[in-house]
């Protein structure tokens, strides 16, 4: 551990943002062809859903196991906190891209009504304008549904005599089940690109999480660091593979997201646990460094590019590619300051959960 972070999970952020960032800055400058680079962040995506899962699961499994039916101040709490992490640089984001696309794009373009409430990819593909604000539609819908659903869930399950730890699993697995049988059964116009980002066909990905983070709370001490690092291992890459052979019609490769979410599941659990023993802080810092300010990189990598592209045309290849590293990390460690860090200090200082 290096402070009061932990230095696996920072790793693994790590991971999932510089897989996000190459695909859409390296294969952009350097005019590569489709390939393993198109499919590198929507995995780095994944990697984001896993780690979610985990850190909220272990924040509302301590809710639920201090007080099996939180009163609804914990709850309104919770969300408040949700809330001044996530929501204030989502929607100067979108303030930013609204300019964008009317003085520097120039684009006919407007912001949909559907942005300010996370509905713009609810079954459809949310298209350019603020395109990668899918993955936060899943996350915001994820933090209302299984949070809401846990707590009617033991309310109505309060008087069946089990244990909290075998409710809440319960209460996993059928919520994995539900959104697992949508993605299935639920036909869209195009088949595979838009059950991959569609909300609906998603939200069990980040349950994934959670379950691993149910698995550290009452099973951690008996759980084999390597095992659960090879085996979570194995899982991803036989989803790995069972979607890029995947048919052009589509089938069985949509089950790509259940191998993928166990295992990386796992795989979280294996660099949370591998950390307490290795943790050189010579190496660690700018992983951290880049893990805090990874919001702020993800939202901000595709503008940057437009931007730099719109201005700059006489700028191409490893050029480019460098001045939109440079100008991304600039604006992304200025926003996490300035905007990021003052909420993230507003959060825990006025807002704390009840123990």
């Amino acid at each position: 551990m290096q402070g009061t972070r932990n230095v696996g999970l920072d790793i693994f952020r790590a991971c999932a943002i510089l897989s996000v960032i190459s695909t859409h800055l390296v294969s952009a400058t350097l005019t590569l062809q489709p390939g393993i680079w198109a499919h590198l962040g929507r995995f780095g995506v994944d990697l984001f859903f896993a780690l979610s899962g985990f850190l909220i699961g272990t924040i509302l499994i301590q809710i639920f196991t201090n007080n099996a039916i939180p009163g609804r101040g914990t709850i309104k709490k919770f969300f408040r906190r949700r809330f001044l992490r996530t929501m204030p640089m989502y929607f100067f984001m979108l303030l930013v891209n609204v300019l964008l696309y009317k003085y520097v794009y120039q684009s006919s373009e407007t912001v949909n009504w559907k942005y300010f409430f996370f509905l713009q990819n609810m079954g459809t593909n949310p298209g350019q304008f603020f395109g990668e604000s899918w993955s936060l539609c899943v996350e915001e819908w994820f933090y209302l549904t299984f949070t809401i659903g846990l707590w009617l869930f033991m309310l109505f399950t309060h008087k069946i005599r089990k244990s909290i730890a075998y409710k809440i699993l319960a209460f996993i697995i059928g919520y994995i089940i539900i959104f697992t049988c949508l993605r299935v059964f639920t036909p869209t116009p195009s088949g595979q690109f838009e059950k991959a980002t569609a909300t609906y066909c998603r939200l069990d990905a980040i349950a994934y999480g959670v379950l691993a983070a149910l698995c550290d709370k009452y099973c951690g001490h008996k759980i084999s660091t390597y095992a659960s690092g090879i085996m979570g291992a194995v899982l991803t890459a036989a989803g790995v593979l069972l979607y890029l052979y995947r048919p052009v019609t589509g089938g069985w490769y949509i089950f790509y997201f259940n191998l993928a979410g166990i295992g990386l599941a796992m795989l979280v659990l294996f660099v949370k646990q591998l950390t307490y023993h290795y943790s050189p802080t010579i190496y660690t810092k700018p992983v951290t460094f880049i893990s805090k300010i990874s919001y702020s990189l993800y939202l901000l990598n595709l503008p940057v590019l437009f931007v730099l592209q719109k201005m700059f045309p006489q700028l191409h290849g490893y050029t480019l590619l460098m001045v939109c590293i440079f100008v991304l990390f600039l604006l992304a460690y200025t926003t996490y300051r300035f905007i990021e860090r003052p909420f993230l200090r507003l959060q825990n200082s006025f807002i704390k959960l009840a123990k």
